[in-house]
């Protein structure tokens, strides 16, 4: 079994745990220490308490064989496709591996159809095939009786499938199924960031194009806290600043304000109120001082 050292450190910061909380009662933190830097598994006990400590699957963490590797390499480069909206490269990806599914685990093989739905949905612009494959990831059966994060970006794109063939009924009725299965995760901050934001983007657009603006707004400030949540932004409203402040001094005016506005947006969604302060006197003698009072209450 390869345990992913390196996933188990990613999820244990974005839920702000150092290496001593999470160690505390299971193991000693020297223990975390060689998990995360070495893929060192002392043992399945200890695994599995940090695992419910985290509030994710064995699964998540791990390789069930040493031979699965390069199935743990084809699945990085294939959600990265799919992540940046590369499906043809994420078709030919697949056609040129030609994997063999035998070796996948139960959750490698929900991801790869997952992954062949979105192909077929985009690249070949197949309604019915695509849902054969989605419908493939949701008929197989969870050992543990917990659903899997990719059921519910599967049930997600059988909405976005319907949304292409206008059929706004069915479409509804999978966006909001979508959301309440994402409600009865715990730990939200486990989730892959750019899967999350891909499956709010589908469901606020689909809202948008119906009208339905109340409970777009709501996804709105479910998205916004995650940003905030996770320090997606932290400081960078403080470097577009900078970059403002060197244009400035080069008499570089229109980079300069740009850079600004930047910095005032960024600001504003991290809260950061004293910089907010500091844009608005750099603004205000700019032709953008009128943005200012959108953001007046918060400066």
């Amino acid at each position: 079994m390869i345990i992913l050292g390196k996933k188990i450190k990613k999820i244990r910061k974005q839920q702000k745990l150092t290496q001593k909380d999470l160690s505390q009662g299971i193991c000693t933190q020297v223990t975390i220490s060689k998990i995360e830097n070495y893929d060192k598994l002392p043992n399945l006990i200890i695994l599995n308490n940090i695992c419910k400590r985290l509030g994710i699957p064995i699964n998540e963490v791990c390789i069930e064989n040493s031979n699965d590797h390069s199935n743990y390499v084809f699945f990085q480069s294939l959600e990265e496709f799919c992540d940046n909206q590369q499906y043809l490269k994420a078709h030919q990806f697949i056609e040129k591996h030609n994997p063999k599914v035998k070796s996948f685990t139960s959750l490698e093989t929900k991801y790869y159809n997952y992954f062949l739905g979105l192909t077929q949905l985009y690249v070949f612009k197949s309604l019915e095939d695509s849902l054969y494959y989605f419908n493939l990831v949701l008929l197989m059966e969870n050992p543990t009786a917990m659903i899997d994060f990719v059921d519910v970006l599967t049930t997600n794109a059988i909405g976005v499938a319907y949304q292409l063939q206008k059929d706004s009924v069915k479409a509804l009725t999978y966006f909001e199924k979508s959301i309440k299965q994402l409600q009865k995760f715990d730990q939200v901050d486990a989730i892959p960031y750019q899967q999350l934001i891909h499956l709010y983007l589908n469901t606020t657009e689909f809202f948008n194009s119906n009208q339905q603006y109340t409970k777009t707004f709501k996804l709105y400030k479910h998205a916004q806290k995650i940003i905030q949540k996770q320090n997606l932004t932290k400081r960078v409203d403080e470097l577009y600043y900078e970059m403002g402040n060197t244009f400035f001094a080069i008499n570089d005016s229109k980079q300069a304000n740009k850079n600004y506005l930047l910095a005032l947006a960024t600001a504003y969604l991290n809260g950061n109120e004293t910089l907010l302060t500091k844009i608005k006197s750099k603004l205000i003698a700019s032709p953008f001082n009128q943005v200012l009072a959108l953001f007046e209450e918060d400066i």
